[in-house]
């Protein structure tokens, strides 16, 4: 007996040292810990480790067992959207938003035809009624708001041209010129409704039969006003205005145009909101069109027509003169003949115009 109480006085004793149990209750392994005891905490093995699965566009490396996770998501790799398909993710096809839709606008009361054409402003419409000598200003719902006739020496014909706000760094303006008997030419300043809101007089003399008329924004804060029947090449503009002052800046104080080439080129345009990526240029017999690279003068496209882009960076373009495919800025298409007809143009934030027949629809790209 005697024996028997030692060991069990042993027994107890090693039952209550840290570590020691008689009979172990096992905690299966995890990833991160070992198999243990949960009664005296002795461990046997290794750590399973975790089985981690790749990070996808939302969710960032992940365990498959216990959910840890380690560094960030990857992030969507967007493809634009298109007239056939939302934004969508090139790796897991998620979307985001909607297709670009082509949309008529329709009218209860204008008309436009080869002579009526319109650009539409931030709260008005910009109506060209050249069959009554007149421009008109109309309010979104087609109400009449203004008209403006010039009166135009015979043989000098009347120009103008219209900015919106999106156009360039100011206020939406139109400019028109006129002229008296002797050929002096005053530039008339125009608000987006019709008011006239400055009239710079005798800012140039043009010789008898000669006709001025703005051209280009140059840098979106100078426009250039050029003599229409200089045939020099290289011509340069006659007077150039600061939109932003209304002040009459000499050409040599002009932005250079280093894009303008008359040797190669019959004109060049600014494309509106182009962030100057790319510039509209024309043949020198006018039967084609590029777009060119503003420094490298390299051609990035031809074309029989083209409309310049809207607010959204896109734009219309054609190489049949016919049907017209849309593009991004840099020259991607987005639809494949999603309008068809003539003289596309761009003809507000998000509108374009084209001719049908002897009429100009009017159409939202956004």
């Amino acid at each position: 007996m005697g024996k028997l109480w030692k060991v069990l006085i042993v027994a107890a004793m090693l039952a209550l040292l840290p570590g020691c149990c008689l009979k172990h209750e096992w905690a299966e392994a995890t990833c991160t810990e070992p198999k243990r005891c949960v009664k005296c905490g002795e461990t046997e093995g290794l750590s399973l480790g975790h089985t981690w699965r790749d990070a996808t566009c939302t969710e960032p490396r992940t365990c498959a067992v216990c959910k840890a996770t380690q560094g960030e998501p990857l992030g969507h790799t967007w493809v634009d959207r298109t007239v056939d398909a939302p934004k969508t993710c090139s790796v897991c096809n998620a979307t985001e938003g909607e297709p670009i839709k082509v949309t008529e606008y329709k009218f209860n009361k204008l008309t436009f035809s080869g002579k009526n054409w319109a650009i539409f402003l931030d709260h008005t419409i910009f109506y060209v009624d050249r069959g009554n000598g007149c421009l008109r200003f109309y309010d979104l719902a087609e109400n009449e708001i203004t008209t403006i006739k010039p009166e135009v020496p015979e043989g000098r014909g009347w120009a103008f041209d219209v900015y919106p706000e999106s156009y360039y760094a100011g206020k939406g303006k139109l400019f028109a010129v006129d002229y008296d008997d002797a050929g002096n030419c005053s530039l008339l300043v125009y608000d987006e409704r019709g008011t006239q809101i400055a009239s710079l007089e005798n800012v140039a003399k043009v010789p008898e039969g000669h006709y001025i008329s703005p051209s280009t924004v140059a840098d979106n804060r100078y426009l250039r006003f050029y003599d229409r029947k200089d045939t020099q090449k290289n011509a340069k503009p006659v007077f150039g205005l600061d939109l932003e002052t209304l002040q009459i800046v000499p050409t040599e104080d002009m932005p250079v145009a280093r894009w303008y080439d008359g040797r190669q080129y019959g004109a060049c345009n600014v494309i509106p909101n182009s962030e100057d990526k790319y510039m509209l240029a024309y043949s020198l017999d006018y039967t084609k069109m590029y777009l060119v690279h503003p420094v490298y003068y390299s051609i990035k496209a031809e074309c029989l027509d083209f409309s310049g882009f809207n607010e959204l960076g896109y734009a219309l373009i054609s190489e049949d003169g016919v049907n017209y495919n849309l593009i991004d800025r840099d020259l991607n298409v987005l639809g494949t003949n999603v309008l068809s007809g003539s003289d596309a143009d761009w003809a507000g934030k998000t509108i374009f115009s084209i001719k049908q027949g002897d009429e100009y629809k009017y159409y939202s790209v956004e």
